[in-house]
């Protein structure tokens, strides 16, 4: 799920220190590329899906250690599409292989996603209450179409008052681009307890700014160059007005296809092995569906590996 989807907890942990369950390189590989998102077109285009007749792909996780001259692999996440070629389910897997949870996107009319729920899975793959039962998103549109808000359930399921969930509330301007995200995490159990995670974005030419306030205070300033159609090509974080805390950049192919992605951080912590300074390259096949993402740090590599169901007729 994107980054604005998540807890405020999650997001500074993303941003600071990314995830406990870190423990080597192949696990961190496809946090970037593949975790946290709702939105997948870029990565799976759902004409080329349909087209096809793809119903699922699974991703293999392989790292490449060449001081150790190791190679390990393991299956990391499944996706399920539906008829129209859209991404319904993305199942997690654990290091050993056995599945751990799972992100089911329902869908309307235009394809726009208007319910997430995730839950956890037992070891034959099958939804589970244990640790904890399902977590529930409901996503909310105007008349363009666009997103406007998500908000989550509380535990039992029940769609609760703003002042007791978590939210997030989108602006746009006139053109269609963001303007404003806008994020409430609730804490709270015997009464309001909340925080606030405020981006806003501004515009030049082909230039942009955003500004990341938590809680009244500003955390974050990006700088954003972007190429045709709004696609960027480089973006720079800063926590003051000189400190670059990381650098982004992005190269497409002549039809608009991201081929690599590069980040370099400079301020922030991370418990992944690669410690956000690293390198995704991307192939795809004559189809235009990626095979393999390349994610390359020092001297290390892990690669992620598409393997896509066809229907039998296509075997």
């Amino acid at each position: 799920m994107n980054a604005s989807h998540l807890p405020l907890s999650l997001i500074v942990l993303l941003f600071l220190v990314q995830s406990t369950l870190a423990q080597n390189a192949s696990e961190c590989c496809s946090y970037s590329s593949l975790k946290f998102r709702d939105d997948y077109e870029t990565i799976f285009p759902r004409l080329a899906i349909k087209k096809k007749g793809i119903t699922e792909v699974t991703v293999y996780t392989s790292l490449s250690d060449s001081a150790q001259q190791s190679n390990t692999r393991h299956k990391e996440i499944k996706f399920k599409f539906d008829q129209r070629g859209q991404v319904i389910a993305r199942i997690h897997y654990s290091a050993n292989g056995q599945p751990h949870s799972m992100y089911e996107f329902e869908r309307n009319g235009s394809g726009k996603v208007f319910r997430l729920t995730f839950s956890y899975l037992d070891s034959t793959e099958q939804k589970s209450t244990e640790p904890a039962p399902p977590e529930i998103t409901d996503y909310f549109y105007n008349l363009k179409d666009r997103l406007i808000k998500t908000k989550k359930r509380n535990t039992k399921g029940q769609v609760m008052p703003d002042i007791m969930s978590d939210f997030t509330k989108y602006e746009y301007d006139n053109t269609g681009r963001i303007t404003k995200v806008a994020s409430q995490y609730y804490y709270g159990e015997n009464g309001p307890a909340t925080s606030s995670r405020v981006v806003i974005y501004t515009y030049k030419d082909i230039a942009g700014e955003s500004q990341t306030i938590i809680d009244g205070k500003l955390f974050l300033t990006t700088k954003i160059q972007y190429a045709k159609g709004w696609k960027p090509l480089t973006e720079k974080g800063y926590q003051d007005k000189s400190t670059i805390s990381f650098e982004n950049k992005y190269e497409y192919d002549q039809i608009g296809k991201l081929i690599r992605y590069e980040t370099q951080a400079e301020t922030t912590a991370n418990e992944c092995p690669d410690k956000g300074t690293y390198t995704d390259v991307y192939s795809y096949n004559g189809e235009g569906l990626v095979t393999i993402i390349s994610h390359r740090y020092e001297d290390k590599k892990c690669e992620m590996v598409f393997e896509y169901k066809l229907p039998p007729t296509q075997l």
